[in-house]
């Protein structure tokens, strides 16, 4: 797992950072975000429905979204390769990965205190 001060020195480090905010925040799978479109996103409620699946988008996400078109041009190995040179670039000695960075958010919201079961509400 990435502390919260990985994840920090992760974004700071990139100017990819909608799509690595994506990433941390939802547990969206790469495939998933490489499909998806600005129409698939419902800003008022703040979800992100897509081939039968709702995710919660938090409000810093939003703000980074464009208001039309793809979201993400990158294929999944090329995403690997943004998330790992970030971590080089942010002095981040373990290996990370775009699995990581998704597995780390959950987690840091329970060690924020969130309740485990809003959490999976959250992330189901």
């Amino acid at each position: 797992m990435l502390t919260r001060h990985e994840v920090t020195q992760l974004f700071r480090n990139t100017k990819h950072k909608l799509l690595f905010s994506f990433l941390y925040s939802t547990g969206i799978p790469l495939d998933v975000l490489q499909q998806l479109r600005a129409e698939d996103i419902q800003k008022k409620n703040h979800r992100l429905t897509f081939q039968g699946k709702t995710y919660h988008l938090p409000w810093n996400t939003l703000q980074l979204l464009p208001e039309k078109g793809k979201l993400c041009s990158f294929t999944p190995n090329a995403i690997e390769l943004l998330v790992r040179a970030a971590a080089r670039q942010a002095g981040i000695q373990q290996p990370v990965t775009a699995a990581l960075l998704r597995q780390s958010y959950p987690l840091h919201l329970v060690e924020k205190g969130v309740d485990l079961k809003l959490v999976r509400e959250l992330l189901a």
